[in-house]
């Protein structure tokens, strides 16, 4: 309620809709969202990490602020340090593993197809090369 009012002179508006009784609510990963009780209620909230966005998940929980945005939990320090460990644990060199598959992802990426190494796109001309 601290900032809801402020949502009514945004450019781009919040959507807004009621979950009656037995109703479910997807909101994506990354989406900001605000809840606001109209009666007595029991949510249950569950945020999905998998291998495919733990690696964001851990950028997210370096931020500085990360304490301040994480909900579910009263002990709020280190937060990166103890989901970090606590991974480590339960599945060990499944970070690493990630960490060099997304930077084999980059080398591959900044890789120039055959077409680029001929053609120098910036300039719109060909470009040899011995």
């Amino acid at each position: 309620m601290n900032f809801y009012g402020a949502t009514k002179d945004w450019k781009k508006r919040p959507i807004e809709c009621i979950c009656r009784a037995g109703e479910v609510i997807f909101v994506p990963n990354g989406w900001w969202h605000l809840v606001i009780n109209l009666e007595e209620s029991v949510a249950i909230t569950h945020n999905y990490v998998s291998r495919r966005n733990l690696l964001n998940v851990l950028e997210f929980l370096e931020r500085p602020n990360a304490s301040d945005l994480v909900s579910g939990t009263r002990d709020r320090v280190n937060l990166h340090g103890k989901f970090k460990n606590a991974i480590e644990a339960t599945f060990p060199g499944t970070i690493n593993h990630l960490m060099q598959k997304a930077e084999e992802k980059k080398v591959q990426q900044k890789k120039f197809s055959f077409w680029d190494s001929v053609a120098d796109s910036h300039a719109g001309a060909f470009k040899f090369c011995f």
